[in-house]
């Protein structure tokens, strides 16, 4: 059941996260062109749901194979070591997205415990923030069940 949910769960997530940035910025807009509506908080928040829609982006980009990367040399391998080479490098880049969501989870204990709040919003600082940790953990699982397939495929297509 969980694997179910977590199959499909970034997908079902992004649009809502566009959705909303396509209203923020909506709003964004009103605000410049009718006189006495102020929503100062607005751009605050597009940059947040930005940054969120980034973060499970990042995870979509994993699990359809769309990250940026020269493949060429990897091509030219044997496919026995083409697996090698590529369980390495997401193996890498699993390392690398633990190291970020480490570092996020800790900036996020910091402004709990200080009681940072954004300025514009006055919302906690990390309520808004959670999406990195949320994201990093998403893309591990992308890049675990990546290494997975890898490993159990045959490579010659």
């Amino acid at each position: 059941m969980l694997f179910k949910i977590l199959k499909k769960l970034d997908y079902y997530i992004q649009p809502l996260l566009i959705v909303t940035l396509i209203i923020g910025v909506g709003i964004q807009v009103l605000y410049r062109f009718i006189p006495n509506f102020e929503v100062p908080w607005s751009l605050e928040f597009i940059s947040f749901v930005f940054g969120a829609s980034v973060w499970f982006g990042i995870s979509i980009a994993i699990k359809e194979d769309a990250h940026v990367g020269i493949t060429f040399i990897v091509d030219m391998l044997p496919i026995k070591y083409k697996k090698i080479v590529l369980i390495i490098q997401n193996i890498i880049f699993c390392i690398f997205i633990i190291w970020i969501g480490y570092l996020g989870s800790e900036s996020i204990l910091y402004y709990y415990l200080k009681g940072i709040k954004t300025p514009a919003m006055a919302a906690p600082y990390y309520i808004v923030r959670i999406p990195i940790v949320f994201g990093c953990l998403y893309s591990c699982y992308r890049l675990i069940e990546k290494i997975v397939l890898i490993k159990n495929s045959s490579l010659e297509n």
